[in-house]
Protein backbone atom coordinates (compact mmCIF):
# COMPACT_ATOMS: atom_id res chain seq x y z
CA UNK A 1 0.00 0.00 0.00
CA UNK A 2 1.56 3.38 -1.07
CA UNK A 3 0.53 5.90 1.79
CA UNK A 4 0.65 9.39 0.73
CA UNK A 5 1.51 12.78 2.97
CA UNK A 6 0.22 16.10 2.21
CA UNK A 7 0.59 19.52 4.15
CA UNK A 8 -2.30 21.41 4.95
CA UNK A 9 -2.09 24.11 6.92
CA UNK A 10 -4.04 25.05 10.28
CA UNK A 11 -4.92 28.43 9.94
CA UNK A 12 -6.49 28.05 6.01
CA UNK A 13 -6.61 24.57 5.70
CA UNK A 14 -4.71 25.03 2.16
CA UNK A 15 -2.73 22.10 1.06
CA UNK A 16 1.03 23.27 0.50
CA UNK A 17 2.78 22.49 -2.65
CA UNK A 18 6.70 23.51 -3.20
CA UNK A 19 9.14 23.83 -0.89
CA UNK A 20 8.04 22.97 2.94
CA UNK A 21 10.43 23.60 6.37
CA UNK A 22 8.79 21.87 9.34
CA UNK A 23 10.74 20.41 12.63
CA UNK A 24 13.94 21.66 11.40
CA UNK A 25 13.79 19.45 7.81
CA UNK A 26 13.01 20.92 4.63
CA UNK A 27 10.28 18.67 2.32
CA UNK A 28 9.31 19.09 -1.07
CA UNK A 29 5.74 18.58 -2.14
CA UNK A 30 4.82 17.78 -5.39
CA UNK A 31 3.83 21.54 -7.30
CA UNK A 32 1.04 21.90 -9.70
CA UNK A 33 3.43 22.82 -12.36
CA UNK A 34 7.40 23.78 -12.87
CA UNK A 35 10.41 22.81 -11.56
CA UNK A 36 10.16 19.34 -10.03
CA UNK A 37 7.20 18.58 -10.78
CA UNK A 38 6.52 14.80 -10.38
CA UNK A 39 3.34 14.09 -13.34
CA UNK A 40 3.29 10.39 -11.63
CA UNK A 41 2.30 11.48 -8.10
CA UNK A 42 -0.92 14.17 -7.09
CA UNK A 43 -0.42 17.73 -6.50
CA UNK A 44 0.74 18.40 -2.87
CA UNK A 45 2.26 14.72 -2.44
CA UNK A 46 5.19 14.85 -0.31
CA UNK A 47 8.23 13.36 -2.70
CA UNK A 48 10.94 10.72 -1.68
CA UNK A 49 13.89 9.49 -3.34
CA UNK A 50 15.25 11.33 -6.16
CA UNK A 51 13.68 14.79 -7.14
CA UNK A 52 15.64 17.42 -10.11
CA UNK A 53 14.39 21.07 -8.92
CA UNK A 54 15.71 23.18 -11.21
CA UNK A 55 19.52 22.01 -12.44
CA UNK A 56 19.90 20.00 -8.68
CA UNK A 57 19.47 17.09 -7.27
CA UNK A 58 17.87 16.41 -4.00
CA UNK A 59 17.26 13.38 -1.91
CA UNK A 60 14.42 12.96 0.21
CA UNK A 61 14.27 9.86 2.50
CA UNK A 62 12.26 7.17 1.36
CA UNK A 63 9.55 5.54 3.99
CA UNK A 64 11.38 1.76 3.65
CA UNK A 65 13.81 -0.10 1.95
CA UNK A 66 17.96 -0.02 2.30
CA UNK A 67 18.31 4.00 1.56
CA UNK A 68 16.07 4.76 4.69
CA UNK A 69 17.99 7.19 7.24
CA UNK A 70 16.35 6.13 10.70
CA UNK A 71 17.95 9.74 11.87
CA UNK A 72 15.38 11.41 9.46
CA UNK A 73 11.45 11.67 9.10
CA UNK A 74 9.71 9.85 5.79
CA UNK A 75 10.42 12.85 3.07
CA UNK A 76 13.39 14.83 4.88
CA UNK A 77 15.72 16.20 2.69
CA UNK A 78 19.28 15.07 2.53
CA UNK A 79 21.28 17.71 3.96
CA UNK A 80 25.24 18.39 4.78
CA UNK A 81 25.51 14.47 5.08
CA UNK A 82 27.34 11.92 2.95
CA UNK A 83 25.31 8.43 2.48
CA UNK A 84 25.25 5.55 0.97
CA UNK A 85 22.89 5.03 -1.30
CA UNK A 86 22.08 1.98 -4.10
CA UNK A 87 25.74 1.13 -3.28
CA UNK A 88 27.32 4.58 -3.75
CA UNK A 89 28.22 7.31 -1.62
CA UNK A 90 26.21 10.27 -1.89
CA UNK A 91 27.52 13.80 -0.35
CA UNK A 92 25.38 16.43 -0.04
CA UNK A 93 25.69 20.29 0.42
CA UNK A 94 24.29 22.63 3.15
CA UNK A 95 21.60 23.06 0.75
CA UNK A 96 20.88 19.25 0.17
CA UNK A 97 22.15 19.18 -3.43
CA UNK A 98 23.90 16.07 -4.56
CA UNK A 99 27.21 17.49 -5.18
CA UNK A 100 30.20 15.26 -4.58
CA UNK A 101 33.85 15.68 -5.39
CA UNK A 102 36.25 12.40 -5.78
CA UNK A 103 40.18 13.15 -6.68
CA UNK A 104 43.12 11.02 -6.83
CA UNK A 105 46.72 11.75 -7.84
CA UNK A 106 45.47 12.58 -11.27
CA UNK A 107 42.05 13.20 -11.74
CA UNK A 108 39.46 15.21 -9.84
CA UNK A 109 35.85 14.34 -10.78
CA UNK A 110 32.81 16.93 -10.30
CA UNK A 111 29.31 15.19 -10.56
CA UNK A 112 26.11 18.18 -10.60
CA UNK A 113 23.05 15.71 -10.90
CA UNK A 114 24.03 13.36 -13.92
CA UNK A 115 26.53 15.34 -15.73
CA UNK A 116 29.80 13.72 -15.08
CA UNK A 117 33.61 15.59 -15.76
CA UNK A 118 36.77 14.21 -15.37
CA UNK A 119 39.95 16.91 -15.58
CA UNK A 120 43.75 16.48 -15.59
CA UNK A 121 45.20 18.60 -13.00
CA UNK A 122 48.44 19.78 -14.38
CA UNK A 123 49.10 21.21 -10.60
CA UNK A 124 48.85 21.62 -6.54
CA UNK A 125 47.56 24.09 -4.42
CA UNK A 126 51.26 24.14 -2.60
CA UNK A 127 51.67 25.21 -5.81
CA UNK A 128 49.70 28.01 -5.67
CA UNK A 129 47.42 26.65 -8.30
CA UNK A 130 43.55 25.95 -8.07
CA UNK A 131 41.29 24.34 -10.57
CA UNK A 132 37.52 25.42 -10.46
CA UNK A 133 34.39 23.71 -12.20
CA UNK A 134 30.92 25.84 -12.13
CA UNK A 135 28.07 24.36 -13.06
CA UNK A 136 25.87 27.69 -14.80
CA UNK A 137 22.69 26.59 -16.19
CA UNK A 138 22.70 23.62 -18.23
CA UNK A 139 26.38 24.03 -19.24
CA UNK A 140 29.43 23.36 -17.38
CA UNK A 141 31.50 26.31 -17.17
CA UNK A 142 35.43 25.75 -15.98
CA UNK A 143 38.92 27.62 -15.63
CA UNK A 144 41.92 27.68 -13.32
CA UNK A 145 42.77 31.00 -11.39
Amino acid sequence: MDLTWYFLSLSTGRMQTGWLTSGGHTYFLNPRSGAGRNPNRPEGAMLSDWVEIGQFWYYFNPGAGTNHQRDLPYGAMFVNRTNLINGVMRQFDRQGRWLIWHSDSDFVSFWPGNVSVHTQVVGSVSQGFQFALRVTESRLDWGAH
